[in-house]
């Protein structure tokens, strides 16, 4: 209209608004990137509405899915930060103790997976070494077992005697898809399907360039997928964190969930800031697995992607889950100072970063998993503009909870643990337990929750400590020389006088 600005095309507005992310991408999180993708350049503020989702959770929550548990591919670590060498790693699925190893042997998939349970005396497999014929030997009295669980040393064993057949772990099928290593949860079994993988197919296309990140924390896997599917709270939780946002910038979200999408593999949904055009397409895939894809259109009008995430977010058990945190984009079209600061600024720090903005998030994910709560549908006031996805998820989790191995969080349904806590809503509560305790588990040190499980990480700290050993060394070694030339000067002085 006359005498009003001209609005910006899609094409420069995303195209600005990707210049800057790349800016803050290395060491950023993923959910910021998609906030500024779907919001004004001045927002208006998070408005309160009164609409609940009471029709959406009702319409989602209709009837159970056929789910198993086991029969799911879980994803463990980024293959690129397993341990090399003779060191295997420890995990847990729903809290069941599994070990994994490189097999430097193994002519295919050189990852091997089994029960953290040697059959000897229950010690933890874990504990031991891979021999260099890929074979994991405990480390209490030596029985080794090779990549099928077969146990091929007892060094107690009588000359006469045979390993009995009983001697054996059960092992777990594993396959490396796009840099990650999945775990099928049926021990001795064989996979249904393949492990999933993104849209975009990383394997097959060179021309995208990722950041991986991983790391442990000390919540609920549920809780972890609820805090990954809420795009609203990253700048507030986030403000003014390299990759998150501004508070004062928070808006209102128009989101939408697919119902015909919703069945036991998940679900798909898109969302925008309240006054853009521009969507952003998310997907949950089960077990655990959230995807944010943008698009825009190339020259000749087909979709062409911008930015994609897969975020990981693996059931370690109660009260602990992982993060696989992976983001990529395409390469072609970004100017060649910006990838240079990409590829040049090292993986340890963007880590830094990483771990920063998770730890944002400890404290306040921790004390809504403490609060003793009948359910969420009851207890929490939610919004459209806001939670949509999370309703969704609760809802679906709900849905699939007969085949998990412990009753979950869902929207209507409660593990039990906080349900029992909070019968009587007149009666007092168990007070929740402070999070500025020393002991409380979101006090855990960075050094376990992520530079344990990072072997990129690990190394750095490796390399600092070996720098500061020799800067020590060179100090002492400068000093020393020094004080002993200043005793020679001064004993030949002595001798002149």
């Amino acid at each position: 209209r006359e005498g009003r600005a001209r609005r910006p095309s899609f094409t420069s507005e995303m195209t600005r608004r990707v210049l800057l992310l790349v800016l803050l991408f290395p060491a950023g999180t993923t959910l910021g990137f998609f906030v500024s993708v779907a919001r004004r350049t001045t927002p208006p503020l998070l408005r309160a509405e009164k609409s609940s989702l009471q029709e959406q959770s009702s319409q989602s929550s209709q009837s159970s899915l056929p789910y198993d548990w086991r029969a799911q591919w879980y994803p463990v670590a980024f293959a690129a930060e397993l341990p090399r060498g003779k060191e295997p790693s420890a995990f847990t699925i729903f809290d069941e103790p599994i070990v994994l190893w490189r097999d430097p042997s193994a002519a295919g998939s050189e990852f091997r997976c089994a029960e953290d349970r040697c059959p000897h005396r229950l010690a933890a497999l874990s504990q031991g070494a891979v021999e260099p014929d890929g074979s994991l030997r405990c480390y209490y009295h030596g029985w080794a077992f090779n990549g099928e669980g077969t146990c091929v040393a007892v060094p107690q064993l009588a000359t006469s005697a045979t390993i009995p057949k009983a001697a054996r772990v059960r092992t777990y099928p594993t396959a490396v898809v796009e840099g990650i290593i999945w775990v099928w949860a049926v021990a001795d079994g064989v996979p249904s399907r393949d492990p999933p993988r993104s849209a975009d197919n990383l394997d097959a296309s060179p021309g995208f360039a990722h950041y991986d990140f991983q790391i442990d924390l000390p919540y609920e896997q549920s809780w972890l997928v609820e805090n990954l599917f809420d795009p609203a709270h990253v700048p507030i939780s986030h403000d003014r964190t390299q990759g998150g946002g501004r508070r004062e910038a928070a808006e209102a979200y128009v989101m939408e969930v697919d119902d015909e999408s919703i069945n036991e593999d998940g679900f798909t949904g898109r969302y925008r800031g309240e006054s853009k055009v521009a969507w952003t397409q998310a997907k949950f895939e089960a077990p655990g697995v959230i995807r944010y894809r943008s698009e825009r259109l190339d020259e000749k009008g087909e979709p062409k992607t911008l930015f994609g995430a897969a975020l990981h977010c693996v059931p370690r058990g109660r009260q602990k889950s992982r993060l696989l945190f992976r983001t990529y984009f395409k390469k072609s079209g970004l100017p060649l100072p910006l990838l240079l600061y990409l590829f040049v600024q090292p993986k340890w720090k963007r880590h830094l970063n990483s771990c920063k903005v998770l730890e944002q998030d400890l404290g306040l994910i921790t004390s809504q998993e403490d609060r003793p709560f009948e359910s969420l549908a009851k207890d929490t006031l939610t919004i459209k503009s806001s939670d949509t996805f999370v309703v969704a998820y609760r809802s679906w989790l709900d849905r699939i909870k007969q085949g998990l191995p412990y009753k979950p969080v869902g929207w209507k349904t409660n593990d039990g643990r906080h349900a029992q806590e909070s019968q009587d809503h007149q009666q007092p509560q168990a007070p929740v337990p402070a999070v500025v305790d020393p002991d409380h588990r979101s006090r855990q040190p960075r050094l376990l929750r992520h530079v344990y499980i990072s072997h990129i990480s690990r190394t750095a700290l490796k390399n600092t400590v070996r720098c500061r050993n020799a800067a020590l060394l060179a100090f002492v070694l400068s000093t020393t020389s020094a004080a002993a030339a200043t005793t020679a000067a001064a004993a030949r002085g002595t001798a002149g006088e």
